[in-house]
């Protein structure tokens, strides 16, 4: 009996994976209810028929995205052809730009919503990829009211359903050592290099923009006085002199080690795509150590 029940849930859960991820959620939730209200057996049985459950919900609920999601992205395409868009850096150099002389598209990321409290100032896109800045935002990132959030479907469980947000399939092979690649089709995939700047810069080739103006992107990290270090994960210790708030990456918050020779590669990976299809990506960052792209001046371009 236990077993027929067991199988029946299963192939259910089959069923539904076909349709989308909330029915699936909603129906491993349901499993668990009807396990412990409705089946009389011993109570260790429920616990096994419960794990069991979680780790057919795991193989069920990938890192894929569904058709429809898929459909949803495939709504982006070509949707700013010709146009200009900027790609904003959280570095501190971010300060000295006036956000409230841009007049065109924007793409922000992690926890520019401190920014955006200071400012007043949204971004027209949000984006997120590292696992850290997930965990240690949850509810800003929910909270957060922009136009368009794009965040990797890996973080669904974590998540969940989002206002105004699109997941995305992020393809992880350049941390396993396998050669950088660039998307240009976000509805199948975006491939991760290092930095979300990156994913930035596939999904706005995504969407058609012919000139992607970069600013924040100082290219330079420190890493502070006693920060806890653990493989490639970096434990802040105390204020953070990287980013345009003290408070970014501030005391107990978690980031990884940024490999700025990595980031490198990424860019000069999308500089070589933009540019051999006739597009291109400029640096109006102030100062920092970026020389992968032409530079001009914030102030030449948004007056």
């Amino acid at each position: 009996m236990f077993q027929r029940i067991y199988k029946l849930l299963y192939l259910i859960y089959v069923k539904l994976r076909l349709y989308n991820f909330k029915s699936l959620k909603l129906f491993k939730n349901f499993s668990k209810t009807f396990i412990y209200r409705f089946i009389k057996v011993d109570e260790s049985l429920k616990i096994n028929m419960e794990e069991k459950i979680d780790q057919r919900y795991k193989l069920l609920y990938p890192k894929e995205i569904t058709n429809l999601e898929s459909k949803f992205l495939e709504g982006f395409k070509n949707l700013y052809e010709n146009e200009s868009c900027i790609i904003i850096g959280n570095g501190p150099s971010l300060n000295f730009a006036d956000l409230s002389k841009i007049d065109i598209p924007t793409f922000a990321v992690n926890s520019f919503f401190i920014k955006s409290q200071e400012t007043g100032f949204y971004p027209t896109f949000y984006t997120l990829e590292d696992k850290h800045v997930v965990a240690d935002n949850i509810e800003d990132i929910k909270n957060y009211n922009v136009e368009n959030k794009f965040i990797p479907s890996l973080y669904r469980e974590l998540l969940g359903d989002i206002k105004n947000n699109y997941y995305y399939y992020l393809d992880l092979s350049f941390y396993k050592n396998k050669p950088i690649q660039f998307s240009d089709n976000i509805s199948k995939s975006i491939f991760a290099g290092q930095t979300v700047t990156y994913v930035n810069m596939q999904l706005a080739y995504y969407m058609g923009f012919k000139t992607v103006y970069l600013i924040g992107m100082d290219f330079n990290y420190i890493k502070p006085e006693g920060t806890l270090v653990n493989g490639n994960t970096w434990t802040s210790q105390g204020d953070d002199p990287n980013h345009f708030s003290k408070d970014y990456f501030g005391k107990g918050k978690k980031y990884h080690d940024p490999q700025l020779h990595k980031v490198q590669i990424a860019y000069e990976k999308a500089k070589e795509f933009y540019e051999s299809n006739g597009r291109k990506i400029i640096n109006l960052t102030h100062g920092g150590k970026l020389e992968v792209f032409p530079r001009d001046s914030f102030e030449n371009n948004f007056k």
